[in-house]
């Protein structure tokens, strides 16, 4: 079966440029991931699935893979089993945020995205009630302070293939990129965010939540990210086109895009001492 994806990214291109080979690690309904042998991991994505960083897609027929199959690998296609994916012509998908922030955010737009946070979050199970505290803790420090020694060490903390706290920390790191031209503090204090992570990663967190932090370190973000800040920089934002990239978000996983979002709305505040004009 030969396949030929539309889009590649960049980091998946770079890391597929230098291995010969790779095994698959994980299936899902809706992704396979490939461990290749230099030691990155890429995603196959079906079709309707957002590209981010580390990711080949579309790809078909991903019900056929099965853990431990073995991929040969080159710059131009990735071979496992009868599957044959020609990385030829595929768009190179450099997913970095465009556009920045030019004014705060009004308190209806922040009221709005802080709506979705609160409605879409279900109840955490007892076990899970402690992380969630430590991260709330975590991101009121921040928020207050710019405190980022504490919200660095909630990296790994939570559950889920990339954990609850990776993925706030996520949100506020593309929040920080999103609001640089905003607040002259805002790129120190991403980079001081960038410096406490960088220490205690890999020792801390699985494999694809590092891949997701390190490719935000260098401006990469999966697609809904990126999406919701273009939104958010238009001149004349609606509520319509809030939602309709908020809702995106929030279908990442089983509550990553959810956390995402805490990250980037608790950033938002942090950089909006005051209200200005509501939705248009």
């Amino acid at each position: 079966m030969n396949i030929a994806p539309l889009r590649i990214g960049c980091l998946a291109h770079e890391a597929i440029a230098l291995a010969h080979e790779g095994r698959v690690v994980s299936t899902f309904p809706h992704a396979a991931n490939i461990l290749l042998d230099g030691g990155f991991l890429i995603t196959l994505l079906p079709l309707h699935v957002p590209m981010h960083p580390w990711a080949i897609g579309p790809v078909c027929g991903l019900a056929s893979l099965f853990v431990g199959e073995q991929a040969q690998v080159d710059s131009q296609r990735l071979v496992v089993n009868s599957m044959v994916i020609d990385l030829s012509d595929a768009e190179i998908a450099n997913l970095a945020i465009t556009t920045r922030l030019a004014k705060p955010c009004s308190a209806a737009i922040l009221d709005h995205l802080e709506f979705w946070v609160k409605s879409g979050s279900a109840p955490d199970a007892p076990h899970a009630i402690g992380a969630q505290e430590r991260i709330e803790k975590a991101l009121g420090s921040f928020s207050s302070a710019g405190d980022v020694d504490l919200l660095a060490s909630v990296v790994g903390t939570g559950e889920g293939l990339t954990p609850s706290g990776d993925d706030v920390i996520l949100g506020v790191l593309a929040a920080l990129d999103f609001v640089s031209s905003l607040d002259s503090q805002a790129r120190l204090i991403r980079q001081r965010l960038i410096h406490q992570l960088s220490q205690r990663l890999e020792r801390q967190t699985s494999l694809i939540s590092v891949q997701m932090l390190r490719a935000a370190f260098v401006g990469q973000y999966p697609e809904p990210i990126v999406a919701l800040t273009y939104a958010l920089s238009k001149q004349n934002v609606s509520s319509g086109d809030i939602d309709h990239a908020t809702a995106e978000l929030c279908a990442i996983g089983h509550r990553s895009g959810l956390d995402i979002l805490r990250g980037i709305v608790t950033t938002l505040r942090w950089a909006t001492p005051t209200t200005t004009p509501v939705f248009t």
